[in-house]
């Protein structure tokens, strides 16, 4: 969209807690301690201001508009739209690229790392390529 308010997201992740072992700590706490993603949001941090990009911090990664696939770690980058279809067509042109859309009208949130029986790794039935062998 191209007026997102991205508040109500950066005040989510601020909130989250990832459970370690017998303890829940909030994910700011969690990647704190985690030296290698604070080198990358230092340095990521720090590139934005050196070349002037337009960057939300929040807190835990950095959010940048840009239309690469693949940011690197510690940024999520993030497009505008203002017609639904146009970025369905965009994701149709680089359907190779992309593993999968977290969305009301295609995977649920939550669901993307959690697949079922019939959901098949880039389209292929497992043990059906096995049977195959």
């Amino acid at each position: 969209m191209e007026n997102y308010d991205f508040s109500r997201l950066i005040d989510t992740i601020k909130n989250a807690t990832v459970v370690e072992t017998r303890h829940a700590l909030s994910l700011r706490e969690t990647l704190q301690y985690h030296h290698m993603y604070q080198n990358n949001y230092q340095y990521q941090t720090v590139v934005s201001a050196l070349c002037a990009r337009q960057t939300i911090d929040a807190g835990v990664f950095l959010l940048v508009e840009n239309s690469a696939l693949t940011p690197p770690i510690s940024v999520v980058h993030y497009e505008r739209y203002s017609d639904l279809s146009d970025v369905r067509k965009q994701l149709e042109l680089q359907k190779d690229l992309v593993q999968c859309v977290v969305s009301k009208n295609d995977i649920a949130f939550g669901f993307a790392q959690k697949p079922g029986l019939l959901d098949y790794a880039d389209g292929v039935d497992t043990m059906g390529f096995l049977e195959g062998l």
